[in-house]
C-alpha cells in the first residue's frame, strides 16, 4: 500500500456533493465544519500529534524491555521517568481550565506514589544511614500498597488507558501500572537488585509476615498489626483516610461549590476540582440519593452546583475504604505468595488498559465528530431519521 493510498479519503466512493440551494443551508454547512474544526483543535491542544504518539509508544516499549531484560535497574527507570512526567502533568493540571485539577494529587494513589518516590530517593542518596528496621517497615508498607491498592485501582479506574499521545493520561497510567511492576522486581528479582545496588537495597524477604500473627487474618483495628505487610499498608491508609475526610469536611467540599443569590444568579463559581467532585459530576448523588430517599431533582441540582450532603461523602469514603481493604488484604496477598499470580495480575492490567485505549481511539476515529454534530443540532434532529429516539 502506497502512502497516498494509506491517507486517501475514499472520495471516489463518496456520494455526490449536495447542492446548496440557499444561504441557510450554506450557514448550516459552515457551522458543521466549524464544529469539526473545533474537534480537531481540541485534540491538537491535548497533544494528538505524531511526535507525542511516537514517544508514547516508544516509552512503553522501553518500560516493557527494562522490566523483562533488566529488572535490577527497573526501579531507576521508574524514578527517572516519574521525576519528569509527574511535574509536567502537575503543571498541566494546575493550569487547566475551567477548573484547576491540582487537588487531585491529594488522592490516595498519588500520595502513595509520592511516598514511594521519596523512599527511593532516600535509599539512593542516604541508604547507608537508614536503619535496617526502618527499611523493612517501609518495604512491607510498599508491598501492601503497590501490589494491593494501586494494582486494584488500575483495574477499576477508567482513565488508566494506553492513550499514547496524551501525557496527562499516560502519566496517570504510569503511576498506577508501573508500581505493581516495580514491586514485581523487588519480590521476584531481589537477588539481582541487591547484587547490582548493594548500598541502596537490602530486600530481605525472611521474617516478613503478611497478616498479624495474633489477629484473625486481615481483621484488625487501626494502630494494630504494625510490623506486617497488611498492618503497615492499612494503617498508612487509615492515616490518609482520616486526614482526607477531615480536609474534605472542613474545606474540600466548599471549594467546588457554586454559590447563587436569592434569584438563582451565580455569584461565585468554583475554581478547583477534586476526585470526589468528579464523582459528583458523573452522577454519584443520584445513586447515593436513592439510599437516603432524596428527590432526584435535588440530586441533579447538587451535581450542577457542587452542593453537598455529608452522607454522600461518608458513603463514598466508606466504599473507598472497603475497596482498599479488599485490594490490600487479598490481591496483595496473592502477589506476595506466588510469582505466577503476580505476573497474571500485571498481564490482566495490561490487557484492560490497552482495551480502554483502543476504545478511545476507535471512538475518536469513528464516532466523536458525528456525536458533536448531533449534540449541537439536538433540537433540529428530533423527529428526523437521524434521531436516536426513533
Amino acid at each position: 500500500m502506497t502512502s497516498s493510498e494509506l491517507y486517501e479519503d475514499n472520495s471516489a466512493a463518496a456520494p455526490p456533493a449536495p447542492v446548496v440551494s440557499n444561504a441557510s443551508e450554506a450557514e448550516t454547512i459552515r457551522r458543521v465544519l466549524s464544529i469539526l474544526k473545533d474537534q480537531e483543535n481540541k485534540r491538537l491542544q491535548n497533544g494528538f500529534n505524531k511526535i507525542n504518539f511516537t514517544l508514547g509508544v516508544l516509552n512503553t516499549i522501553v518500560i516493557a524491555y527494562m522490566l523483562g531484560a533488566h529488572p535490577e535497574h527497573f526501579w531507576l527507570l521508574f524514578l527517572v521517568e516519574v521525576s519528569i512526567l509527574v511535574p509536567m502533568k502537575m503543571y498541566q493540571d494546575y493550569t487547566s481550565k475551567p477548573l484547576c485539577n491540582i487537588l487531585y494529587y491529594l488522592d490516595y494513589c498519588w500520595i502513595m506514589n509520592f511516598l514511594i518516590i521519596v523512599a527511593l530517593y532516600s535509599l539512593l542518596f542516604y541508604g547507608k544511614y537508614i536503619d535496617p528496621y526502618v527499611r523493612q517497615q517501609i518495604y512491607m508498607a510498599t508491598l501492601g500498597v503497590g501490589c494491593g491498592s494501586i494494582l486494584g485501582a488500575t483495574a477499576v479506574l477508567p482513565f488508566a488507558a494506553t492513550v499514547f499521545h496524551d501525557n496527562k493520561i499516560m502519566t496517570s497510567l504510569f503511576v498506577h501500572i508501573v508500581p505493581p511492576c516495580l514491586l514485581y522486581t523487588f519480590m521476584w528479582h531481589s537477588d539481582e537488585i541487591v547484587e547490582a545496588w548493594p548500598t541502596v537495597f537490602h530486600l530481605k524477604h525472611t521474617d516478613i509476615d503478611f497478616y498479624p500473627s495474633d489477629q484473625f487474618g486481615p481483621f484488625f483495628l487501626p494502630t494494630q498489626g504494625l510490623g506486617t505487610v497488611s498492618g503497615n499498608a492499612m494503617n498508612l491508609y487509615y492515616l490518609w483516610w482520616a486526614c482526607y475526610y477531615i480536609w474534605m469536611v472542613v474545606n474540600g467540599l466548599e471549594l467546588t461549590r457554586t454559590r447563587r443569590d436569592a434569584n438563582g444568579k451565580i455569584t461565585k463559581s468554583p475554581k478547583y476540582d477534586t476526585v470526589y467532585y468528579g464523582m459528583v459530576k458523573d452522577g454519584f448523588p443520584l445513586a447515593a440519593g436513592k439510599l437516603w430517599g432524596r428527590k432526584k431533582e435535588v440530586s441533579k441540582k447538587m451535581m450542577m452546583d457542587g452542593t453537598y450532603d455529608y452522607r454522600d461523602l461518608t458513603l463514598y469514603m466508606s466504599c473507598h475504604a472497603v475497596m482498599i481493604f479488599v485490594a490490600t488484604n487479598f490481591i496483595a496477598y496473592g502477589c506476595m505468595r506466588s510469582k505466577a499470580i503476580h505476573a497474571t495480575f500485571i498481564w490482566i492490567l495490561v490487557i484492560i488498559c490497552v482495551y480502554r485505549g483502543s476504545s478511545r481511539y476507535t471512538y475518536w476515529a469513528t464516532s466523536s465528530s458525528s456525536k458533536s454534530i448531533e449534540k449541537q443540532y439536538k433540537e433540529l434532529l428530533k423527529g428526523s431519521k437521524f434521531s436516536k429516539e426513533e
